[in-house]
């Protein structure tokens, strides 16, 4: 092979083997990587799904700090993959919901139909306490870092912050 066929030719990536101190879990649906973040107390794993509008990072706690194992946060996922794109409609339709009712953050001519079509999920957490969060890039209005966190018992908490760079934080 000469030095033209060397640096073009198109020869298949070898997968990468994980590190040894790496903890990989493969599953049907993904394949999750461990991290421990102490200075933050996460413990997990993370991967990428695809979705609507793009890729969505996937966070899952572990059973508790001190094991590598997840159980109860990846039976909650997989119990969101049964119905994956009905759960982001729906998560979607409740954000959008609250901000159509707040004219001052929308867009001139806005409505329910175009928020739906720009909201843009990019991050879920789902957590050993039973909570799951659903971050948005994008909803429509003039918002930012627009968090749903859908609580253990039923009760719903929306983070974002305005165009007036204010926080707010309400119940829905």
């Amino acid at each position: 092979m000469g030095l033209f066929d060397k640096l073009f030719s198109k020869k298949e990536k070898e997968p990468v083997a994980p590190k040894e101190d790496e903890i990989i879990i493969q599953k049907p649906y993904g394949r999750f990587k461990y991290f421990a973040s102490p200075n933050v107390n996460e413990y997990g794993y993370e991967n990428f799904i695809t979705g609507e509008d793009g890729e969505i990072d996937v966070y899952l706690d572990t059973d508790s700090p001190d094991t590598t194992e997840a159980s109860f946060c990846f039976g909650k996922y997989e119990e969101f993959l049964s119905d994956k794109e009905n759960r982001i409609y729906e998560v979607s339709k409740i954000v959008n919901e609250y901000f159509l009712f707040r004219p001052d953050l929308l867009p001139e001519g806005q409505d329910e139909e175009k928020m739906m079509e720009e909201s843009e999920l990019t991050w879920m957490g789902f957590f050993r306490n039973g909570d799951v969060q659903y971050g948005f890039f994008s909803v429509g209005a003039y918002v930012n870092d627009v968090l749903l966190t859908v609580k253990n018992d039923g009760h719903r908490e929306l983070k974002y912050v305005d165009y007036d760079h204010e926080e707010h934080k309400v119940n829905i």
